[in-house]
């Protein structure tokens, strides 16, 4: 009776371990063909960088609002009252000219070099806002640029605002603490 009992748990065994080794089997091939898949899909959006923004099939979830009155890229040319902008829009590189006219508000946005620590009820600015002139532009500066329209469908347009975005390497003093927020879900 013995022989027949350790052969029923040898053969218990037998079957488990055929049962883990099928699951693992399994689960390789599909991470082989996932990531096989994410490789013929990852030539898609490619950052400045060179790194894949998104895939392609991500492109289709990319909701563009109707209106759409500001952009932000970078500078490509300068002219006499106009800019070329290169941006990325909903995931589409696209260039932009803008035109500068007098009356456009410019300023430039500096981010501080050290952010103080947080103190409850204090709102920390990270940016040091100064007014600016059409010359303080330059080739491959930073910008955002707020229209007086819908620039949805537009390459060329009037600027209302532009902020030059300086960005400098931030340090800080003490380790940053999430705010407090009591009471967050009631109304």
């Amino acid at each position: 009776m013995d022989i027949f009992q350790n052969n029923k748990k040898n053969v218990i065994i037998a079957i488990a371990i055929i049962i883990i080794l099928g699951v693992i089997a399994i689960v390789w091939k599909n991470i082989i063909e996932e990531k096989a898949r994410m490789k013929k899909e990852a030539v898609g959006f490619i950052g400045s960088d060179g790194k894949v923004l998104f895939p392609p099939s991500e492109v289709s979830e990319i909701k563009v609002p109707n209106e759409i009155v500001s952009i932000s890229g970078s500078v490509e040319k300068i002219d006499k009252d106009a800019l070329i902008i290169k941006s990325l829009f909903f995931g589409e590189q696209k260039i932009y000219t803008v035109i500068v006219g007098s009356g456009v508000k410019i300023q430039k946005r500096e981010m501080k070099k050290e952010i103080p620590k947080y103190e409850e009820g204090n709102i920390i600015e990270p940016f040091i806002v100064t007014d600016a002139v059409f010359a303080d532009i330059r080739p491959n500066d930073n910008l955002n640029i707020e229209a007086n329209e819908n620039i949805k469908e537009k390459t060329t347009f009037e600027a209302k605002s532009i902020y030059i975005e300086i960005m400098n390497s931030v340090s800080v003093s003490e380790p940053l603490e999430m705010p407090k927020i009591e009471n967050f879900s009631k109304p």
